[in-house]
């Protein structure tokens, strides 16, 4: 998680965001596991306030999906960071979330900086269980 850190540290007072990029896997108790193997950074193509709000260009998107699938990976989510408020998912974050994926935020700027991982179940964020170290980053 060092290089989004870094990535989202460069960016403030913008937000930076990217793709996470990995495999699903069942552990022996069946629950569901999501192996992130790499944070793949992207422009922030939003229009308006950056401080606020990130937009992945969809081609990115599909250029990405078509390496990862040349791998047996999946996209599995985005990451990207919040300027000066909380690592938890803003209202624009849930009601733009694609319910399948992982949104992993990064709250810089505040006195206890933190990174966590939100899913988004039919309009409610929960948040799932982060491992540090599994990214790589580009």
């Amino acid at each position: 998680m060092a290089g989004i850190e870094k990535r989202a540290r460069a960016a403030y007072p913008e937000e930076a965001c990217g793709l996470l990029v990995g495999a699903v896997a069942r552990s022996d108790g069946g629950a569901v596991l999501r192996n992130v193997f790499d944070a793949i950074p992207a422009a922030n193509i939003a229009t308006g306030s950056r401080r606020d709000r990130y937009a992945i260009d969809p081609g990115q998107i599909v250029l990405e999906d078509s390496r990862a699938r040349a791998m047996g990976l999946a996209i599995l989510g985005v990451w990207h960071s919040h300027p000066d408020r909380p690592a938890t998912p803003s209202r624009r974050d849930i009601d733009a979330a694609w319910e399948d994926w992982s949104y992993l935020i990064v709250s810089l700027g505040l006195q206890a900086e933190k990174t966590r991982s939100w899913r988004i179940l039919r309009g409610h964020a929960r948040e799932e269980p982060l491992k540090s170290g599994a990214t790589s980053g580009r």
